[in-house]
């Protein structure tokens, strides 16, 4: 490409063949001298959906748990990519296994992060006058409905003990509820109308061993995700489960047979 100071312009087409499986992809660009110095890195991403399912994989949306029970509020995510609970409590799910399960091992796959009680969703039904431009109305940054505080070095942290069918797979630490731009499925999903839905929010990837002759093959799964009283306290507390078009990663919670 020719240089030529102050101008945006076209450098050429390039069409490129993107790639059948489910993913989120990043196409990176590189801008280098003669001398092969880097001058410039830049990156687009894409998101590749709706491809057959993959064998073997039993999933489930985050919103379609049976039951749940919270110590302070329950909220769902632009009608169920993500769900939110408060405090201490519980998400129950029920999925169906395929035949002959019991005799493979598997492990249970999804996303997740604690979730802290932010102004914004609390439904006291307050109003909060002033400019929020201006500093009027409220000492709580996160109050105006279009906030969700980045990552910085306050830490919110939880943890989350998973069981299948009863089958206790470990307490797992969620060491904050982050959000930047690494959360790029959180801002890709994001409606055209002037308002963010908890942009760039997103968890971390967690996989938990099923041990063989946990699961009946052709028989329903209870899945139970549930956060102790003992984890939640002043900073601490909460859990987010993330589906496959919201968060980090573009995937649903799964059981994955080996």
């Amino acid at each position: 490409m020719d240089f030529k100071p102050y101008e945006l312009a076209p450098v050429t087409d390039r069409k490129i063949q993107a790639p059948s499986e489910n993913g989120l992809y990043v196409l990176s660009y590189v801008l280098i001298n003669d001398t092969r110095d880097i001058l410039s890195r830049n990156f687009s991403l894409f998101v590749v959906k709706d491809a057959p399912a993959m064998e073997g994989v039993v999933t489930f949306s985050p919103d379609s748990f049976i039951s749940q029970s919270w110590s302070r509020e329950q909220l769902n995510v632009l009608g169920g990519l993500k769900v939110n609970g408060f405090g201490s409590g519980y998400f129950e799910y029920e999925v169906t296994v395929p035949e002959g399960a019991e005799n493979r091992d598997a492990e249970l796959l999804f996303e997740a992060s604690a979730k802290q009680l932010f102004g914004k969703d609390v439904q006291d039904g307050t109003k909060v006058e002033g400019d929020f431009m201006l500093g009027g109305g409220t000492f709580d940054p996160c109050k105006n409905g279009n906030a969700y505080a980045m990552t910085d070095t306050r830490i919110w942290s939880s943890s989350v003990q998973v069981s299948v069918n009863g089958q206790d797979l470990g307490t797992f630490p969620l060491e904050d509820d982050p959000a930047d731009h690494r959360g790029a499925l959180s801002w890709h999903s994001q409606p055209r109308e002037r308002r963010m839905f908890e942009a760039g929010s997103y968890g971390y990837l967690i996989k938990a061993p099923i041990p063989a002759g946990t699961l009946k093959g052709g028989e329903k799964a209870v899945i139970r995700f549930t956060v102790p009283e003992s984890a939640s306290g002043k900073t601490s507390g909460g859990l987010a489960i993330y589906g496959r078009n919201f968060g980090r990663y573009p995937l649903d919670p799964s059981i994955v047979l080996k």
